[in-house]
């Protein structure tokens, strides 16, 4: 908004959906900077992109993922991190027919709390 009107307008809030569309962002807990700038930059931080597929012969597409080297968790479907790579890139090299296929796109909402349950941890 500063760059196309000149103005900054400075807001607080804790509805993290007001902040999404923000050119800066800065999270505070407990009085402390825990993290800082676009929202991308905050969520890409905190959170990963990934694919949830499955598969009606769910062996099948396991093993072809474990032999395309591409990294899963089943949970209880299969979540693959998309981080450094492209989704397309990755359903091309599948050849199973899938039954289940969503992409996970983080928001502000899961960062934060990424954050506050990492500075619980510590």
């Amino acid at each position: 908004m500063q760059a196309t009107s000149g103005t900054t307008v400075f807001l607080t809030t804790h509805y993290l959906d007001e902040a999404e569309d923000a050119d800066t962002i800065c999270i505070i807990n407990k009085g402390r900077i825990v993290s800082h700038g676009t929202p991308e930059e905050v969520k890409s931080q905190l959170v990963d992109e990934y694919l949830l597929i499955d598969a009606a012969d769910r062996a099948v597409l396991r093993a072809e993922l474990i032999k395309q080297n591409i990294p899963f968790t089943e949970t209880p479907r299969f979540k693959i991190p998309i981080k450094g790579r492209t989704g397309h890139r990755i359903l091309k090299a599948i050849d199973t027919p899938l039954t289940v296929l969503k992409t996970h796109t983080p928001n502000l909402e899961e960062a934060y709390i990424s954050i506050v349950e990492r500075l619980e941890e510590e």
